[in-house]
């Protein structure tokens, strides 16, 4: 199957081949949080986080078919059922609790899912709606990666520490406490928390390294694309304390990642590797002006499926040069460019131009992201001889202008 280009992105559906490249998108308190999965049960709940649309407000039952998720978790077409049965048994029963490293008396905990069904070939589950602010409409603060990552994972601690490294990828480095009391003044978070299991179980290093640690370095390392992962122990005496992870960063997604704007086009729902291109292929103002002109186009219902791909279009054909919102003048000021603006000349002689604040309740022009947008929109009013009823009226102008100069 060939990749779908930069204008084609696909949408997030569980399908045949495309299961592989659909993102888990979490926010890092999540991350974060302390339970205790089984891998099969990590893998599913992974699947239908997976399956959750970017621009999506509620929860909705996520439906499967019973053969495909055998192929996806790796169970016999014999055994599905009853495995289906267990694992949906252990995401109804168990918890998940987001707890402060600086705080942990404190916490909340919440049900993973509220419901499970098997029924015709089919199997259905729904995410508690307690979990929303966790994984609906995140802008800031999230982790996102491929599920294909996680799939051939055969230990939930293996998943447990990829999605934990993951969260800082570009950082290069995070560090664990072993012993909470001997490092209180460094704020680690406790590798048994996140990692779900009982310390006790573990009194000596040696006993964690050889069931935990070492077996999920080993598959983190196989599928989770990191370089050079490594492991340093901390010790006070002969007693290891701390673990701290290193790996080598990803340059260029470390620059990228610090970006405000490139931040943007990922929630947007933009792939990381489309988003990174756009960066290699065009300039940043180029880039905003078309993201602020297809977040109205979404925000006024002009954008019906596929915003990310609408998105990624935009910034290669440059909707939003037709309209010029980002010309300037020689101070490196905003202009208006449209026909019959004033010249500098007959400027100062007329009377004040209107500003989006003489308007906070228009239902059209309080839509506008820029001033310059405003007084665009206000310049294209004066040209067709009358007002725009809506954005979305505003937005389709434009669009036909594009394609005309073509």
């Amino acid at each position: 199957m060939e990749a779908a280009t930069s204008g084609e992105q696909l949408d997030f559906v569980l399908l045949g081949d495309k299961a592989p490249s659909m993102k888990v998108v979490k926010s890092n308190a999540l991350i974060e949080a302390h339970y205790d999965l089984s891998v099969k049960e990590h893998k599913l709940l992974s699947l239908a986080i997976a399956r959750i649309s970017r621009d999506q407000t509620a929860f909705t039952e996520q439906v499967f078919s019973v053969l495909e998720i055998a192929h996806l978790l790796g169970v016999s077409t014999k055994s599905i059922y009853g495995e289906l049965d267990r694992v949906s048994d252990g995401l109804m029963r168990k918890q998940v609790q987001i707890r402060s490293h600086s705080k942990p008396e404190e916490f909340v905990k919440y049900q993973w899912v509220t419901r499970a069904w098997c029924k015709d070939g089919n199997f259905g589950i729904r995410i508690s709606d307690d979990l929303a602010p966790y994984l609906l409409e995140l802008t800031n603060e999230f982790t996102m990666y491929e599920v294909a990552r996680i799939l051939p994972m055969t230990s939930h601690y293996s998943v447990r520490l990829f999605e934990l490294l993951r969260q800082y990828g570009s950082f290069g480095t995070r560090t664990f406490t072993l012993d909470p009391e001997a490092t209180k003044e460094h704020n680690w978070p406790s590798f048994a928390a996140v990692m779900g299991y009982n310390p006790s179980s573990y009194p000596r290093f040696s006993n964690l390294n050889q069931r935990i640690l070492k077996p999920a370095m080993k598959q983190v390392r196989e599928y989770g694309q990191f370089r050079q992962l490594d492991v340093v122990q901390i010790k006070f005496g002969q007693k290891t304390i701390a673990l701290r992870f290193t790996w080598q960063r990803d340059e260029e997604y470390e620059k990228l990642s610090g970006n405000p704007l490139f931040d943007k086009l990922i929630a947007f729902g933009v792939k990381v590797s489309v988003a990174r291109n756009l960066f290699k292929t065009h300039g940043e103002d180029r880039i905003e002006r078309n993201y602020l002109l297809a977040c109205n186009a979404q925000k006024e219902g002009a954008i019906k499926e596929n915003a990310a791909g609408y998105l990624v279009k935009a910034i290669d054909e440059d909707y939003a040069a037709s309209l010029n919102f980002y010309a300037k003048d020689e101070a490196g000021e905003p202009k208006d460019v449209s026909p019959g603006a004033s010249s500098p000349a007959t400027a100062s002689q007329s009377a004040p131009s209107a500003t989006m604040a003489d308007y906070p309740d228009h239902p059209v022009y309080s839509k506008c992201a820029t001033e310059v947008e405003f007084q665009k929109l206000r310049a294209m009013e004066r040209q067709r001889g009358k007002a725009f009823e809506t954005y979305n009226e505003f937005h389709d102008l434009i669009v036909r202008t594009q394609f005309a100069r073509r």
